[in-house]
C-alpha cells in the first residue's frame, strides 16, 4: 500500500475497465530567431521544434534559411502551417517533414476555413510590399487562389491576425510598417468570397490593432495604437457595434490572450534605449473593459497561449537576442507548473493534443516530493514516495541547464546553486511521476 505524504498531499485511485483521456501530448515552437536591422544579418536563424510532453524533451526538426524572423504557426488535424518572413511551409507532424511550401514578400498571420488558407501581409514599404494585403492558398497543396488586391478591395494597409469564426474571414488591419501612419480597422468578409469585404473602423483609440480573439460571440481586437498607450476594441458580431476602451497603459509588441472572459496582457515601459520593460502583467474582463486586474507574474512575458484542457497559460520569455524560455502558471491560482528551454524569441506556440487509453486500476499522479530552499544557495530534495528518484534536471531562469543527472534511488538529493535567483527544479521518479517547482534561492 502506497504511504501517504507527510505534508498531506492526497492520493486518488480509481477502478475502471477502461478509460479514454485528452492529454497534451507535443508543444509546436515557432522560434522568431534574431535578425540585426542595423546589420542586415540574420544572426539566429528561424526554427521550428516541439517539447515532447512525456519524455520532457526539446526538439528542433526544421531551420528555415533566409527567414528573418518567424511570424505564425497553425496547427490543424496533422498538418502544421507556419509563416515566416517570405514563406509559408506546411509540415506533417508525424513525419516532420516539409510537404508543401510558397512564398510571398511579407507574410503574416494565418488562419484555415475549408480547403482555404487565408494569408495577411505586411513588410517594409522600402522592400517594395505590397500589392495586395491579403492572399488566399489552397491549404493542401499551398498553390495560389486568389488576393484581395490594393486597387479594387477596400484593404489597403499592412495587416496582422487573422481569425475564421463561422463563415466569416476577421483581419486585423494597421498599416503596423509605415512609421506614425497607423489605422485600426477590421476587416471582415465571408469565407468563401474575398470579394465582398468591408471594413469596421475602430475609432481613434483604436489604431494598430495586433491581435483578433473571440469568445464566439464578439471579436476582441488588442490595439496598439502609437505604442505609447494601448487599447482594446469590442465588435458585436449580431449588431455591428463597436467600442474601443483606452487602457492607458502601453503594451508594445507583447503578447494579449482571451482566457476565460479575460484578457491578459502585459504593459511594456521603456527607456530611451528601449532596455526597461514592465514586470507584472494585467487582465481586463471584456464586459467591463477597463477594470484593470494586476496578476502575480513577475517576469517579462514575451507571448501568451492558452491551453484550456489542463486550464494552464502558457507564456514564452526572451532575451530576443540568446535563449527562449516556454513556461506554465495554472490559471486558477497562477502557481508555477512547468518550464522547458527553447530557442530564441519564441513567438507562436501550437498544442497537439492525443488521446490515452487505460485499462484497470489507474492511479493518479502523487505528488509527495518535497523541494526546499536551504541557506547558502543550497537546494534539499526529500522524496517521500515507495518509487526511487531516476533524474533530477535544473534549469536557471534563462534556460541553462545546471544539472541534468541521474541519482540512482536516492531518498534525500542535496544540491547548491552557483548563484541566487530564480531556478526551475524537475525530479522524475522511476515510476514516471514528474514534479517541476520554481524555486526563488536567495
Amino acid at each position: 500500500m502506497m504511504r501517504q505524504a507527510m505534508l498531506g498531499i492526497l492520493t486518488v485511485a480509481f477502478l475502471t475497465t477502461m478509460a479514454q483521456e485528452k492529454y497534451l501530448k507535443r508543444i509546436y515552437v515557432l522560434n522568431e530567431g534574431y535578425y540585426s536591422y542595423w546589420t542586415g544579418q540574420i544572426v539566429v536563424p528561424v526554427t521550428v521544434g516541439y517539447i515532447d510532453m512525456d519524455t520532457r524533451q526539446y526538439v528542433v526538426f526544421d531551420t528555415i534559411w533566409g527567414a528573418r524572423f518567424g511570424v505564425d504557426m497553425l496547427l490543424e488535424d496533422s498538418f502544421l502551417y507556419v509563416t515566416a518572413d517570405t514563406f509559408i511551409i506546411k509540415y506533417n507532424v508525424n513525419t516532420l517533414e516539409r510537404v508543401a511550401e510558397a512564398h510571398a514578400l511579407g507574410v503574416r498571420g494565418l488562419a484555415i476555413s475549408g480547403q482555404r488558407l487565408f494569408v495577411s501581409r505586411g513588410e517594409l514599404p522600402s522592400l517594395g510590399c505590397c500589392n495586395s494585403y491579403l492572399q488566399v492558398y489552397d491549404k493542401n497543396t499551398l498553390q495560389f487562389i486568389e488576393e484581395a488586391d490594393t486597387l479594387t478591395s477596400p484593404l489597403k494597409w499592412h495587416s496582422d491576425d487573422v481569425l475564421v469564426l463561422g463563415d466569416s474571414v476577421y483581419v486585423a488591419v494597421n498599416n503596423g510598417f509605415v512609421w506614425g501612419q497607423y489605422v485600426g480597422y477590421i476587416a471582415v468578409f465571408p469565407v468563401s468570397n474575398i470579394n465582398n469585404m468591408r471594413l469596421i473602423d475602430l475609432g481613434p483609440d483604436g489604431i494598430n490593432p495586433e491581435n483578433l480573439m473571440t469568445d464566439g460571440q464578439n471579436v476582441y481586437a488588442f490595439n496598439n495604437t502609437d505604442f505609447t498607450t494601448s487599447s482594446v476594441s469590442t465588435y458585436a458580431r449580431v449588431s455591428g457595434s463597436v467600442n474601443t476602451v483606452n487602457l492607458g497603459l502601453p503594451s508594445g509588441c507583447t503578447g494579449s490572450a482571451l482566457v476565460n472572459a479575460q484578457i491578459y496582457f502585459q504593459p511594456y515601459f521603456a527607456d530611451s534605449t528601449w532596455t526597461t520593460r514592465a514586470t507584472f502583467m494585467l487582465r481586463t474582463p471584456t464586459t467591463n473593459v477597463g477594470a484593470l486586474d494586476t496578476l502575480p507574474l513577475n517576469k517579462t512575458f514575451y507571448q501568451i497561449f492558452h491551453d484550456t484542457l489542463n486550464g494552464y497559460i502558457w507564456l514564452t520569455e526572451t532575451d530576443f537576442q540568446n535563449w527562449g524560455l516556454v513556461i506554465a502558471y495554472r490559471v486558477s491560482d497562477y502557481s508555477f507548473v512547468d518550464a522547458f528551454a527553447v530557442g530564441v524569441s519564441p513567438g507562436a506556440l501550437a498544442f497537439e493534443y492525443g488521446e490515452k487509453i487505460t485499462v484497470g486500476v489507474e492511479h493518479s499522479v502523487v505528488e509527495n516530493v518535497e523541494i526546499v530552499s536551504l541557506r547558502d544557495r543550497t537546494i534539499m530534495i526529500i522524496n517521500r514516495s515507495e518509487s526511487p528518484i531516476e533524474r533530477v534536471f535544473i534549469m536557471d531562469a534563462v534556460g541553462k541547464v545546471i544539472y541534468n543527472e541521474g541519482f540512482g534511488g536516492e531518498g534525500i538529493v542535496i544540491r547548491r546553486l552557483p548563484s541566487s535567483g530564480v531556478y526551475f527544479v524537475s525530479v522524475q521518479l522511476q515510476d514516471g511521476t514528474k514534479l517541476t517547482k520554481e524555486v526563488l534561492i536567495q
